[in-house]
C-alpha cells in the first residue's frame, strides 16, 4: 500500500512501505517509555527507588529523541532546537 501526500507548502510525502518503517519505529520505542516512565511514576508513589526501571525511562526517552531526527526536514525549526536541549538534559540525567 503506497500513501502519498503534499503538505500545504507544497511538500511531497510518500509513506510507501520503505517509508512507513521509518514512523513505525519511533512509536514502539515511545510506547516503551510510556511504560518505564509509569512504573517509575508507581515507585516514586510507593516511596521506592527503581534504579533499573529509572535508567530504562532515560534511555527509551533519549531514544525517542534521537529517533526524531531521523525524519527528513529543509531548515531548523522550533521543535528541532527543543529536541537538542532535550537530548543534552536527557544525557545530563543519565551521567
Amino acid at each position: 500500500m503506497l500513501i502519498e501526500f503534499t503538505d500545504p507548502k507544497g511538500g511531497h510525502y510518500d509513506l510507501g512501505p520503505d517509508n512507513l518503517d521509518l514512523h513505525r519505529r519511533p512509536r514502539c520505542v515511545e510506547l516503551g517509555g510510556i511504560g518505564s516512565g509509569l512504573v517509575v511514576l508507581v515507585g516514586l508513589l510507593a516511596g521506592k527507588r527503581l534504579g533499573g526501571w529509572t535508567a530504562l525511562f532515560l534511555a527509551t526517552t533519549f531514544a525517542t529523541c534521537v529517533t526524531g531526527f531521523g525524519v527528513p526536514f529543509d531548515h531548523l525549526l522550533p521543535s528541532h532546537k527543543v529536541g537538542i536541549v532535550s537530548l543534552v538534559r536527557a544525557a545530563n540525567a543519565c551521567g
